[in-house]
């Protein structure tokens, strides 16, 4: 005797209509799923509504897909809830696609979660037109503003304040990161408006904690959900992300407004849209100014500060290697000065070393999406206009064709045999192409003057008796060190 037997007559009925209609929804929406186009990438057959999402660890995307690419090759495809994406691994294969073919694959796709933050504005997430000409304006805004001595000065200005905070610790353990990120947030903003900010500032303060919350709420598995379900996307604009994003952008204007500073990046970003902008309408070119700003802040904080605080936990993990870079800190700078970025082309240890710290911490896993600006031919594919690419940044940082020990901290990896330093074809910390941060000189230059300025004056070191250091990363969008403390003894 079944179940269904049991049931009255009218119970019996309407469950027997309810299997129905699921039976008939279940195949409406297999019939209706759009097919791959012909020549399209393979990829695991996907489950109605959730697509593939059942076979992904959305707080380890990047090792997902690189699993999947064993089985489906370096290029494949994969369905998010509806959402058709190519993933390209391997350093050979986004070499190919974002450098040999950079403008076919310069376009950025539409994305819940990105349009719902950017309004498709600004110059990281915007595409076409307003894009190539945001970048050109903030290239060239940047460049005007000067990366030589007077960007070195305000650099080193910022060293002398974050040395300080350190020198307060008197050698007790202390976090790193709630002390880099405004130190480097303050050099950007110094850039951008014209006046460096005080570490203590309050507005400053939640610029830098709201930026930080925003990007640790990207990678959480709620809100890929809301992003990967479209049925659910609404309710992103309900999340804290977007009402961080409103109050950044209130602050920003209110920073602006209250600016005194004409050769600030942010006096002479206006000017500029003013006279060059092809938006008539003053509301959105304002909008458009605010993404702009907020872009600068975002990846001008919180990458630098991330990977200095990698840096100095490796030195503490690896206190040979600490040592050694020490020691050729000591041989080429003078005790009495602080360091140029001069200096760099005679300290190659010391620059394999912060190479390695940005291949091996991997700050930015899956890179940012890409999509293609036309009709375009890949590896024996057809990728139709617009399709939606992920270029994994681990596969190529990670390419055990590439590299000796990919899994390993190994600053050899930028030393010949010689010692000298040697540039590697593979080094995609800042992505590549026509995307390629436009940041990076300025990232490039923190980095090495924060770096060996802190080494300079202090040996960074677990705290005793604590357990040894972890290098297990913290899931976010930009991959972190977990949360942890070390001693910085005066040298």
């Amino acid at each position: 005797m079944t179940v269904l037997s049991l049931l009255p007559a009218t119970e019996l009925l309407l469950t027997s209509l309810f299997l129905l209609a699921c039976i008939l929804l279940f195949s409406t929406i297999i019939s209706c799923r759009p097919k791959p186009p012909a020549l399209f990438p393979p990829g695991p057959r996907p489950l109605p509504l959730i697509g593939s999402l059942h076979l992904l660890d959305l707080k380890h995307m990047d090792t997902s897909m690189m699993k999947l690419s064993k089985k489906y090759g370096n290029v494949f495809s994969i369905d998010l809830a509806g959402l058709r994406v190519v993933v390209l691994t391997g350093y050979s294969t986004v070499q190919d696609a974002l450098v040999n073919l950079a403008d076919q694959f310069s376009g950025r796709p539409h994305n819940p979660l990105f349009d719902k933050i950017t309004f498709r504005m600004g110059v990281i997430f915007s595409d076409g037109k307003l894009w190539q000409n945001m970048r050109k304006l903030v290239l060239s805004t940047l460049h005007g503003f000067g990366m030589g001595r007077p960007l070195q000065d305000r650099i080193t200005e910022e060293v002398g304040f974050l040395v300080s905070q350190i020198e307060d610790q008197k050698g007790q353990p202390f976090e790193t990161l709630p002390i880099l990120t405004p130190a480097t947030g303050s050099v950007i903003c110094s850039i951008i408006f014209g006046n460096r900010f005080e570490c203590d500032e309050e507005r400053f303060l939640r610029l830098v904690k709201m930026n930080t919350e925003i990007l640790q709420l990207m990678s959480s598995v709620h809100v890929q959900l809301l992003n990967f379900l479209p049925w659910l996307s609404f309710l992103l604009s309900k999340t804290k992300i977007i009402r961080n994003r409103d109050q950044m952008h209130k602050i920003i204007a209110d920073m602006i407004q209250a600016q005194d500073n004409r050769t600030s990046v942010s006096d002479k970003l206006l000017f500029k849209l003013e006279q060059e902008s092809e938006m008539e309408d003053v509301k959105m070119r304002d909008r458009n100014t605010l993404c702009m700003i907020m872009d600068l802040l975002v990846a001008g904080t919180e990458t630098t500060s991330t990977t200095l605080s990698w840096g100095l936990l490796l030195m503490s993990k690896y206190p040979k290697i600490q040592k050694k870079v020490q020691a050729e800190i000591d041989q080429v700078i003078e005790c009495s000065r602080c360091p140029r970025i001069e200096d760099k082309r005679s300290m190659p240890y010391t620059t394999a070393v912060i190479h390695e710290i940005q291949r091996f911490t991997n700050i930015v896993p899956l890179n940012l999406p890409h999509s293609v600006t036309t009709d375009t031919y890949f590896r024996g594919y057809l990728l139709p206009k617009g399709t939606y690419v992920m270029p994994i940044l681990t596969s190529v940082l990670q390419d055990k064709t590439q590299w000796e020990k990919p899994e390993e901290f190994y600053p050899p990896h930028f030393l010949d045999g010689d010692g000298k330093f040697v540039k590697r074809v593979a080094f995609m910390p800042f992505s590549a192409g026509r995307r390629m941060c436009a940041g990076k000189d300025l990232a490039k230059m923190e980095i090495f003057l924060f770096f060996t300025s802190l080494l300079q004056r202090f040996n960074f070191q677990c705290p005793p008796g604590e357990p040894e250091l972890d290098l297990t990363p913290q899931v976010s969008f930009i991959q972190s060190p977990r949360p942890h403390k070390l001693c910085a003894i005066p040298r």
